[in-house]
């Protein structure tokens, strides 16, 4: 065999590659933050000789393949905007080190910027941080945000495992309030130089108690280009990937997805949204060929309009939208607010379980959409639309192959009556069973039964959640007792790592100055005292809603009552289940904290109807007393009567009654400390 014998030129290249390669490997620093032992004066490079605060990480130049990692347990005040930026394969990351809790950076109510603050800069990683920017008033505020002005294409931002809450922004539906999120991407400026974003992934993120929105991007010149203009191409952002998220507690929207081409947004659970104004719980806007799949969206408490799952706003050519669960929302399960230009719009293979409101809604004009393979699961005291359309306005659209299940007498059609024939229908194979509809359309439902099929539970359609678990549960031993419940050790941590953040922002705001920082782990009065105390509190509402379970005699959630226990196998059955090519709505893993907030709303949404249906028999007059209280709740003052909408009043009923119940409950809260064992 011949000997292959490298040329001079050969050498040469191999060369310049490993020391290339040996140079790369020599510029990869890593540098230490230590919020109580560090010092600015050090280098910075070890755990021993690290840094303390944000402004001495903010005056560094960092390079390609660096990493700024924070203490775990440590806790930062200020604002983190680190200079330089990475370069392919080389990102620089921002992340932790340490175990324990993750480090904590508290805004504490800058405005104008985010916690994180990136700003024409590329390939950066940021992971295992915990943001909060919390304030007595509103104002313009940020978890993370990374913006551009004049700069190219923004490459390479990857957020993962990031816990962002408390951002205290402006809730409303204006542009200014619209910047106020927990998640913030835009571009700031591009009449020099065209400007966008590229390669963009934020997954296993936790996004909550935020005004206004959860994740947004957006081009503060202009979203209005159309898909496909040169403009529109010159600001869209490519390679976004929004995957297995938890979004909940927001004002408005939990996502706003702007000028995407080809992105994906899946597993993705959001709920309690639109707390504070209207709100859809995830739109697109001059986005085209995005697909939103195996999404979970419940309990958008919009008050008036939108108020669904699903929304291709304005500007969504070929936009998909399809294997999702939406449940009780406000609304159903997709609004269309698109433009005439608008076509290949698909919404298909989702589910509707007791959404309220307006189930599809063909808002503003549009040229084509399909909305197919959809099942509407109604139940009895409901009174739904299940197809809307703006009288007026043309629509061109298929309906076909969808079931509707339907429990109740009041569900309804509100076609427009199209005296200049501008709507162009075509329905075809949709089944019906169950009650007629009010309005019923004669050749909407191809086939109708009277048979009225049970209504399946949220965890029968998640293909039995706890489906093959084991059978006997290992317990673990208490360490204290409410109202002469069990507590565990488990639970306890769950409710320290809950309020771990806003209490020592409370702390070091209200308690001690800064400069006595370093003391407050270790004194009698120690923060850690503190931060279990809150938790105590918090688990003590947990466990009277456990109790109220049982004096209902409603079965409460085993997933619930042994979260922590079950948590690998319900992690490792939704990550079989998606390998296995089936379908699952939502993340494909949960921590503790959050599979239990998941199945404490779902269960929450049982309690406070048969608390409410068995403590008060609702009347007219009652409704009409409570609308006259609160006519000047957001989107309340357009109606003249409660009677315009009375279901939604009779929801924000439940939940006040709920509240007032638990707050008079808990006056009779009783706390026993179990002592640990020799």
């Amino acid at each position: 065999m011949k000997k292959r014998v490298l040329s001079v030129k050969g050498w040469f290249i191999l060369c310049l590659f490993i020391c290339f390669t040996v140079a790369s490997c020599k510029q990869q620093r890593k540098f230490y933050i230590d919020s109580f032992n560090g010092n600015d004066g050090l280098s910075g490079k070890s755990p021993e000789k690290a840094w303390q605060t944000l402004e001495r990480v903010n005056k560094e130049i960092f390079h390609p393949g660096d990493s700024i990692l924070f203490l775990c347990n440590g806790y930062w005040k200020g604002q983190l905007k680190p200079m330089g930026s990475g370069r392919p394969g080389l990102p620089i990351v921002i992340g932790s080190y340490g175990t324990g809790h993750l480090p904590v950076i508290d805004g504490a109510g800058i405005t104008g910027v985010g916690v994180v603050n990136l700003h024409n800069q590329s390939f950066w990683e940021i992971t295992w941080l915990e943001i909060i920017n919390p304030a007595a008033s509103e104002g313009d505020r940020r978890g993370v945000a990374i913006t551009a002005s004049d700069y190219g294409t923004a490459n390479h931002f990857h957020l993962k495992n990031l816990i962002i809450h408390d951002i205290s922004g402006i809730p409303g539906n204006g542009d200014e309030a619209k910047r106020t999120a927990g998640i913030y991407l835009a571009t700031i400026s591009d009449s020099v130089v065209p400007t966008r974003f590229h390669d963009i992934l934020i997954e296993y993120c936790e996004i909550y108690n935020v005004d206004n929105q959860g994740i947004v991007t957006n081009n503060e010149i202009a979203v209005n280009d159309y898909p496909g203009s040169r403009e529109w191409h010159q600001r869209k952002v490519t390679g976004l990937v929004i995957r297995n998220n938890l979004i909940h507690h927001i004002s408005k929207n939990a996502m706003i997805i702007r000028l995407a081409e080809y992105g994906t947004i899946e597993h993705n659970l959001c709920y309690e949204t639109a707390l504070k104004t209207t709100g859809n719980t995830m739109f697109s806007r001059s986005a085209s060929g995005t697909v939103f799949q195996y999404n979970e969206a419940f309990l958008n408490r919009s008050p008036d309009y939108d108020g669904s799952m699903y929304d291709p706003d304005l500007n969504s050519p070929g936009t998909i939208w399809r294997h999702s669960f939406s449940h009780h929302n406000s609304h159903g399960l997709v609004w269309f607010c698109t433009t005439k230009n608008d076509r290949d719009i698909e919404v298909y293979n989702n589910i509707s379980l007791n959404d309220k409101g307006s189930l599809v809604y063909f808002n503003y004009e549009f040229s084509g959409a399909e909305v197919r393979h959809n099942i509407f699961y109604i139940k009895e005291g409901l009174s739904p639309v299940l197809i809307r359309e703006r009288p007026g306005v043309p629509h061109r659209y298929r309906f076909d192959h969808n079931t509707v299940i339907n429990q109740s007498r009041e569900t309804s059609l509100s076609l427009d009556p199209d005296p200049e024939n501008i709507q162009q229908r075509a329905f075809s194979s949709n089944i019906l069973k169950g009650f007629p509809l009010v309005n019923n359309l004669p050749g909407l439902f191809q086939d109708h039964s009277p048979e009225k099929p049970p209504i399946p539970g949220v965890y029968e359609i998640h293909d039995l959640i706890f489906d093959q678990l084991p059978e006997t549960i290992p317990l673990t031993r208490p360490i204290g007792l409410v109202n002469g419940r069990p507590v565990t050790r488990h639970e306890l941590d769950r409710e320290i790592r809950r309020c771990r953040a806003m209490t020592l922002h409370n702390y070091f705001s209200l308690k001690i100055p800064e400069k006595n920082s370093r003391t407050a782990f270790t004194r009698p009065d120690s923060i850690e005292a503190v931060i279990e105390k809150e938790a105590w509190k918090n688990i003590s509402c947990i466990k009277l809603i456990e109790s109220l379970f049982e004096k209902n005699n409603i079965p409460f959630p085993s997933g619930l009552m042994h979260s922590v226990e079950l948590l690998p196998y319900i992690n490792h059955r939704r990550q079989w289940q998606a390998g296995q090519g089936k379908t699952v709505y939502g993340p494909l893993r949960f921590n503790e904290k959050q599979l239990f907030d998941y199945l404490f709303a779902l269960a929450s949404i049982e309690l406070q109807d048969h608390l409410f249906s068995t403590n008060e028999k609702i009347t007219d007059q009652m409704v009409s007393d409570y609308f006259d209280r609160h006519r000047k709740r957001i989107g309340w003052t357009r109606y003249k009567s409660y009677k315009d909408y009375q279901t939604r009043i009779i929801e924000e009923m439940k939940k006040d009654f709920f509240n007032d119940f638990l707050a008079e409950e808990m006056k009779k809260i009783s706390i026993q400390y179990i002592p640990p064992e020799n």
